[in-house]
């Protein structure tokens, strides 16, 4: 049996694992020029490898998407600093303590010490100055992760990628069992194993959006099949991973009789209070998480779309940046986005939930302050199970938002962001068209 089914398939192979190991060992985010270079012909050859996939060689290219995972195994996260917070986190788990109760800074500037846990550590943090915002499911593998290394940054970070690695293994095992389910080909599973944004962004940098993924996948074939308790089970550790599946929940209420409602989202809130308790047990504790998330509404703002457009009729109104109003009133735009479509929603069929999924997800992102690359993850597995493609069109031109970190201090670059969100609104507008023509592109 031959290792490549074809000279093409070697070939291919050969020129990811070079643009993976140069974006994954030899990029760091500040060099845009070689990034983007890189990163274009990585979804080049990501679109020819979609394209060539078919029934006869598809499972050649997962096992190549997980060959590009473990190459990254040993790298040091090259595009996020993120990695030094968990391993805080982590540290401060090991010594008793929950890290919703000090910033960084509060610890240090208290006078307590431990290994690990200094002025090094805290000078590589990207929010030292913050609470932590990562629920508990997150919390335990950083935990995990620097329980045999109680010192360095090298050791825990590989090992938590190989949770990560585990997570997307699973991901990349339900979806050819789960497509065929939904009506599509088993084949589409390259669209997610090849993904340059998947690869470079969960595995490299170390983004949990591909362990909340492997649970949202697992609650979505255990509710197709009428296993609430597992699909609970599965739900509640996906937003206890990362909290954004909480947007999708009202979506089930349609699909499920008034008994299974209770059985599903009993035994789903039963345990994310078991989960969150040890973390959040406390009205100052509760505080802290509150004070976290409202920075994501309230302060934070990167590579943003409608509120940016917001944000600059306010200021020609006012003269100031208006974030803290127009944050939190998108972000119940949203909601009541989500909550009136779950409301209208007269479907039962589970084929259909993917798509109302997605659609939820994406007016998010649209109207959210913070778009991070990674914050695609969940609308790119999403997408397997519709005829939309436009998160996969969007995973390749959000990574010029990293001409951001070109400039000292980092600033949004207009033109970049004017080309990302205009080439995608170009593109989102033909795909309706040719959806309406009962017609998708291929």
């Amino acid at each position: 049996m031959h290792l490549f089914p074809s000279l093409r398939h070697g070939l291919l192979a050969a020129a990811l694992v070079a643009l993976t190991i140069a974006l994954g060992y030899f990029t760091p985010r500040e060099q845009f020029a070689q990034l983007i270079i890189l990163y274009g012909f990585f979804a080049a050859l990501y679109a020819l490898a979609c394209y060539w996939a078919d029934e006869a060689d598809w499972r050649f290219y997962r096992q190549l998407g997980l060959i590009l995972r473990l190459v990254l195994l040993f790298s040091v996260p090259a595009l996020s600093n993120d990695v030094y917070r968990f391993i805080w986190d982590g540290r401060l788990l090991l010594q008793g303590v929950n890290p919703l109760l000090y910033t960084p800074l509060q610890w240090l500037e208290s006078g307590q010490s431990a290994q690990g846990l200094d002025w090094t550590l805290f000078a590589k943090l990207n929010s030292g100055t913050n609470f932590t915002i990562y629920p508990p499911v997150a919390q335990a593998v950083f935990w995990l992760s620097c329980l045999p290394f109680s010192s360095g940054d090298w050791a825990p970070t590989v090992l938590m990628r190989l949770f990560l690695i585990a997570a997307e293994y699973g991901v990349l095992r339900l979806l050819p069992v789960m497509l065929p389910r939904f009506g599509f080909p088993a084949q589409r599973t390259v669209w997610y194993a090849l993904n340059p944004l998947i690869i470079l962004e969960l595995t490299g940098n170390l983004h949990f959006e591909g362990l909340m993924v492997f649970f949202l996948l697992w609650s979505l074939q255990s509710l197709q099949a009428g296993k609430h308790y597992t699909a609970a089970t599965a739900m509640a550790l996906s937003i206890a991973t990362k909290l954004l599946p909480l947007f999708l929940l009202p979506f089930l209420l349609h699909r499920l009789t008034l008994k299974e409602n209770a059985r599903f989202f009993g035994l789903m809130g039963g345990l994310l209070a078991l989960l969150f308790l040890p973390l959040v047990g406390s009205s100052e504790v509760i505080a802290h998480f509150g004070n976290s998330l409202n920075l994501y509404f309230q302060q934070f703002e990167f590579n943003a779309g409608i509120y940016y457009i917001a944000r600059w009729i306010a200021f020609e109104s006012t003269g100031y940046n208006q974030i803290d109003a127009i944050g939190p009133t998108l972000a119940l735009c949203t909601t009541l986005y989500i909550l009136l479509t779950a409301l209208w929603d007269n479907s039962r069929r589970w084929e259909d939930l993917p798509d109302q999924w997605l659609l939820a997800g994406a007016v998010y992102l649209f109207f959210a302050t913070i778009v991070h690359p990674w914050y695609l993850t969940m609308l790119i597995v999403l997408s397997l199970f519709t005829t939309r493609k436009f998160p996969i069109v969007w995973s390749v031109l959000i990574f010029l938002s990293y001409i951001h970190y070109t400039y000292s201090p980092p600033q949004e670059n207009w033109w970049a962001l004017g080309v990302e969100y205009g080439l995608l609104a170009i593109f989102m507008t033909i795909e309706s068209f040719l959806s309406r023509a009962g017609k998708q592109f291929t």
